[in-house]
């Protein structure tokens, strides 16, 4: 609402008195930045992004195999590329670069995308709510009352909320 609010009086006090909102430029670009990557993890959880189904049925069973390495391998990437976008937020701090009008620090920012970046990375490749994974741990020993999740109670709620259907089964199981 805010970022809504803060472009339409911009653009209201811009074109109807002549007289621009100081510095909304820099705060909504600074606004659009945060809105843009605390959603990117959140995205990625959810499995919001645009998918390519018909390849699920070129290839079969095998694609569920193929589409962890895929994703493993996305996450991986996507780490090494938070890791640069750390060592750029280094080079902005110590260069204490500013928004132009208000002179806003920008580190800050891109510390934030950093983190929202190395979190989408990590949430990309999960194995927690996968059955090849589950199955392999119990099999190593895990006990299923040590599953964690981010919802508070036992793992099945967990499963039941975030996994496929073959992950609840598994866990009563064990």
């Amino acid at each position: 609402f805010g970022l809504m609010a803060l472009t339409t009086t911009d653009v209201v006090s811009r074109y109807f008195f002549n007289w621009p909102l100081r510095g909304g430029l820099g705060i909504t670009e600074l606004l659009l930045l945060t809105l843009i990557f605390a959603g990117l993890p959140l995205a990625s959880r959810a499995g919001e992004h645009v998918t390519l189904d018909f390849i699920d049925l070129l290839l079969g069973p095998r694609s569920r195999l193929l589409q962890r390495a895929v994703d493993l391998a996305c996450g991986l990437v996507i780490l090494a590329l938070a890791w640069r976008v750390w060592v750029k937020a280094g080079t902005i701090a110590g260069y204490g670069d500013t928004t132009d009008v208000l002179r806003l620090p920008v580190a800050p920012f891109v510390y934030f995308m950093t983190v929202m970046v190395a979190l989408t990375g990590i949430v990309i490749a999960p194995v927690a709510d996968d059955v090849t994974p589950l199955t392999l741990l119990l099999q190593l020993g895990a006990k299923p009352g040590q599953t964690t999740s981010r919802y508070d109670g036992t793992a099945l709620i967990a499963a039941a909320h975030l996994g496929p259907d073959e992950v609840v089964p598994r866990l009563v199981a064990a």
